[in-house]
């Protein structure tokens, strides 16, 4: 097992990376693409990683709990895990009618992937919608968890 905390934004941004070149995009120009530069329809995101876990949010306004799915994907052996985040609205008919004069927000559909690293311990992982954000929690195995520091005593 693997326990080096730069594998995980490696691995996000391998997969970012891959996602972008899926559009046609060069990501070796991109420092940090805004969704809009990608040319999609997929919220923006951001990771922090945390003594005790990985904190994925996804910015998703407007949307219900109901919308999301949130799964673990396990590719074939040897791959790594994958965290998929997906959702979808269906619009009234009402909805769909609406003359807008501008609209730039809108997720109708919006899929997204992660590879999980191997510290995390998924049988732990919890989801949560709260004021347009979608929060992700991914807790680390005990191992992989951040030890306080050891104070010695001198005397």
């Amino acid at each position: 097992m693997s326990s080096k905390k730069g594998d995980f934004f490696s691995n996000l941004l391998e997969n970012f990376g891959k996602e972008v070149s899926k559009i046609g995009s060069d990501v070796t120009e991109m420092l940090t693409p805004s969704p809009s530069e990608l040319g999609t329809k997929v919220p923006a995101i951001n990771i922090i990683e945390t003594g005790d876990a990985f904190e994925v949010y996804i910015a998703a306004p407007g949307l219900k709990k109901e919308n999301f799915k949130v799964g673990l994907d396990e590719p074939e052996e040897g791959e790594g895990k994958i965290l998929m985040v997906g959702a979808k609205i269906v619009r009234s008919e009402e909805e769909e009618n609406q003359k807008y004069l501008v609209q730039e927000f809108q997720y109708e559909t919006f899929k997204r992937a992660f590879e999980v690293p191997e510290t995390v311990d998924d049988t732990g992982i919890k989801a949560a919608y709260t004021d347009g954000i979608l929060k992700i929690t991914l807790p680390k195995v005990e191992d992989a968890r951040t030890k306080p520091a050891k104070n010695i005593e001198i005397w």
